[in-house]
């Protein structure tokens, strides 16, 4: 994938530019906000990108029972939530030549209940997620070379760290029967 970069919204004529998004999905009752910020300063272009995602499951079936256990019809209660940051600075050292520096961090969290899951013996499901995601990255672009070799050049380094935890807890009876026995 591609991210945005500071020239997706600045133009010869606009130095500034401030721009939002939101959006709604009703099949899991997300609502998403973004904002973003980017400059220009000489040759020094910079953009800031906040993003917030919010929501909860995804409906599987309108009329599906709302009953525990392996039988149950409607999709398993879930929240999430996702925050994500993009910063970009190019820095252009000649009109065809771009020093590039990128800093992404993304955050995702989701909780979940199986209801699906749920029997005499095994019960109270609880799932907790979560995604944790770091990159940095450095990146020189040279277009319109005029050289021999190559018509244009671009060298990118990138480190990206991910860390995943998930738990997974339930409550658990031997007992399924009469007390007496």
């Amino acid at each position: 994938y591609e991210t945005k970069s500071p020239r997706d919204f600045l133009t010869s004529e606009k130095d500034s530019a401030i721009a939002r998004k939101t959006g709604f999905d009703d099949r899991s009752d997300e609502a998403m906000i973004s904002a973003a910020f980017a400059n220009r300063f000489g040759s020094l272009e910079t953009l800031l990108i906040y993003t917030l995602r919010d929501g909860n499951e995804r409906e599987s079936h309108s009329s599906g029972a709302d009953i525990l256990g392996p039988e149950r019809g409607q999709a398993d209660p879930m929240d999430r939530e996702e925050q994500s940051i993009l910063a970009k600075a190019d820095y252009y050292l000649t009109p065809d030549q771009r020093l590039g520096l990128v800093v992404e961090q993304n955050r995702r969290e989701a909780t979940s209940f199986p209801l699906s899951r749920q029997s005499p013996v095994y019960f109270d499901f609880i799932t907790d997620d979560t995604n944790d995601r770091d990159r940095v990255g450095i990146e020189y672009e040279w277009t319109n070379a005029g050289v021999t070799m190559f018509d244009s050049l671009l060298a990118a380094a990138d480190y990206q760290n991910l860390e995943t935890r998930g738990i997974f807890q339930f409550g658990f009876s031997g007992f399924n029967g009469d007390p007496t026995d």
